[in-house]
Parts: structure tokens; sequence; C-alpha cells
């Protein structure tokens, strides 16, 4: 019973559309939409006094058993709502406590945590660091991160790092304690345009191809902010981050993002970065057509497997589309582009993006993913490039 009072409760805490058609039997109304239900004021309040009372009387014992749990559960997520009047202060108070039972036995510290965070939406920094200090060994680490960051947001990065420093006594846990205050600072330099700290912080990043993510990042947020001849130097940084050939799969699908973002400053660029991978692609292809069966067989009947999990396949899709963006500012050249892969199959896809792109631009599709650029009379003319048998080869 209590399950089914739970349901019904939950089920009715999001109201409805207006103008929904409403079937009403016995106080508990169902809308025409997902299933929602509207339960009668009446109806509510006495469904809430007999989980509460419910709750209120578990023994101990039972409070960890399978429908005792679910119903402590749904009353901990409607504890906001039972503040209103529609339960007696008594009833509230004492419902409080058993919750509090039940979060103190289901997490020793539950209490330690909720009060930390009282104390952390209206305390300082300090009275924060006096409270970690008095909690038990066992969450203290926690505790000072969670006061590292609060002072991070108000004195900055160097107070952060000394109460890292400072409190944290085991070596791993404070060395990745300062690595997740750097990546935080890294990202708040990022989302406030600060691109001279930004790129210190990037230039400190190992893996060349994070490096490339964080520039777009910022690239993205600095082109947002207007500063377009600025961002387009942080997409030639990216690009000088990784050299002219990819050497491996992440180093690939980071190239074409960066085409992406080229894409909306310099779509030359764009063409020039993907037209490149294409032929590098034309010869990784080459290369797993003599290798397949010896490992990873993304070919089946001499066809790319469309699968996902085949990375020539998923490279090929991306350049498709790539292209398919693309061919709304130049349709000829994006064209070109496809019919340079010398596979049919992989020809294929890029056209099919290409046609794609040509849709989307089309007067129907107006204001979906791009510009209105490419006529219909244009389709017409590409379509029969669309066409090859399976046979046919260069």
């Amino acid at each position: 019973a209590t399950s089914v009072a739970g349901y019904l409760l939950n089920a009715s805490r999001a109201a409805a559309p207006q103008g929904t058609n409403v079937e009403v039997t016995n106080g508990i109304s169902r809308h025409g939409y997902g299933g929602t239900l509207k339960v009668d004021g009446q109806v509510r309040r006495d469904l809430l006094n007999t989980l509460i009372k419910t709750a209120i009387s578990i023994p101990d014992s039972k409070i960890f058993s399978g429908a005792s749990y679910n119903l402590f559960s749904t009353l901990q997520q409607m504890m906001p709502e039972l503040s209103q009047p529609q339960v007696t202060p008594a009833q509230l108070a004492a419902l409080q406590r058993r919750i509090n039972d039940f979060e103190q036995r289901q997490n020793p510290h539950a209490k330690v945590y909720r009060e930390f965070e009282k104390l952390n939406q209206s305390g300082t920094v300090e009275s924060m660091l006096e409270a970690a200090k008095q909690a038990p060994p066992e969450v203290r680490p926690a505790l000072y991160q969670n006061v590292a960051r609060r002072a991070f947001q108000e004195d900055g990065i160097e107070r952060a790092r000394e109460i890292i420093e400072a409190h944290i006594e085991n070596k791993p846990q404070r060395e990745q304690m300062l690595k997740e205050l750097e990546q935080q600072h890294l990202w708040h330099a990022i989302g406030q345009s600060d691109v001279e700290a930004a790129r210190q912080l990037i230039a400190r990043v190992k893996s060349p191809e994070e490096r490339v993510s964080l520039l777009l990042n910022l690239a993205n947020n600095v082109a947002n902010a207007g500063k377009r001849s600025l961002a387009r130097q942080l997409l030639d940084e990216a690009w000088q981050t990784l050299g002219a050939r990819a050497r491996n799969n992440t180093q690939f699908s980071a190239q074409l993002q960066i085409a992406q973002a080229y894409a909306g400053h310099d779509p030359a660029r764009a063409f020039e970065i993907v037209e490149a991978l294409i032929e590098q692609l034309n010869e990784l292809l080459s290369a797993a057509v003599t290798l397949n069966g010896f490992g990873h067989e993304a070919f089946q009947d001499d066809e790319l497997k469309l699968q996902n999990g085949y990375p020539w396949s998923q490279f090929v899709e991306q350049c498709a589309q790539e292209l398919s963006k693309l061919s709304r500012t130049d349709y000829e050249r994006a064209r070109a582009a496809a019919d340079k892969f010398q596979r049919p199959d992989a020809r294929l896809l890029a056209r099919l993006g290409v046609a794609r792109g040509i849709l989307l631009a089309s007067p129907a599709h107006e204001g979906e993913e791009g510009g209105n650029t490419v006529s219909l009379p244009l389709l017409r003319r590409f379509i029969p490039h669309l066409h090859f048998a399976r046979n046919t080869r260069k």
C-alpha cells in the first residue's frame, strides 16, 4: 500500500499544462499526456499522512528493509513540499527526526555533511575550516576540499592551494586534489575568456590532444565575446599543436574538430584541413584492406562496415558530416572534396553528406543548422552524382 501511495504522490507532483484533457476517478485525475496524475488536495493530504504515520512507526530493525527504504527515499524527496501547510508541525518534526535517523544509519556521517553544507551556504571560509578541523578524521579530506573550492571562488587559487597543502597529509590524495584545483582554475579561465591565464595553464597540459580540446573551447568563448581575430589565433595554435599529419585516431578526430571550428571563421581553411584528412584516410583505408582479417575486420564483402566500433567508417562519416556543413558555403568544393575518396562506399557516404547539407540549406529547411545558401535546383544537379553501382571502382 505504501508503494502505491508513494507512486501516486510522485506522479502527481508536476502540474499539468492548461487545457489538458483530464479524466477524474475517485479524486484522481489522469491527464492525456505522459500518464501524469493530478490528485485531489484532500486525497493527497490523506496519502501523505498515511506515509508519515507509517514512517514514524517503523521499528529500527526494519528501517532498511526494501519497502521501508523506498518509503524513506520517497519522503526525503518530498520534504520541501512537506514544509508547506499540508502536515501538522508535530508530524513534520517527528518525520524529520525519523529521516535524520534513517540518513544517520545509512551514512554515519550524513549529519556532518548536512551541517557542513549549511555552513557552506552561509558561513565563511574560516568557519568552514574550523568545522572541518572538528569533524571525524575520515571525513576531513572531503571537507577540506570543499573549503578549498569555496576559497578558490572567493580568494583565488593561491588561497585554495594553501588550504590543501596545509591540511591534506596523504601525499597521493593531496596531489590529486591539487590537480583537480588546477583543472578548476583552467576551466574558470576559459569560461571567463581570460586568454592570457588560460594559455599559460593549457601549456602545462601534457597531452597534445587535450591541449587542442582546451584551445578550441577557449576559441569558442572568445568568438562568442566578439573577438573573432583572437579566436582565429587560438585555432591556429590548436592546429600547430598537432602538426599537419595525424599520428593516431585521437589526433585525426581532433583535426576534424579544428576544421569544424575553422568553418565559422575561415571556410577555405576548413576545406584545406578536411581535404588533407581525406587524402590521409585514403591511404589508411588501402592499408586497412590489406590488413583486414588480421585483427579488426572493418570490411565485409569488400565494403566498409558501418557499425559502431570500426574507426574507418566513423572517420568517413565524420568527414561527410563536415562536408555537409561546408557545402552550405561552397557546394562545388564540397562535392569535389567528397569525390576525393577513392573507395566508392566512402565516396557515397561523403556525397550523401553533401546532399544533406544542400537539403538543410533549402527553403523548406531554412533556419535548420545553417543558412539558406543553396537552391533546390542545385540539389537536382547534384542528385545524379549520388548514383553508382557497387562494382564500379576507380
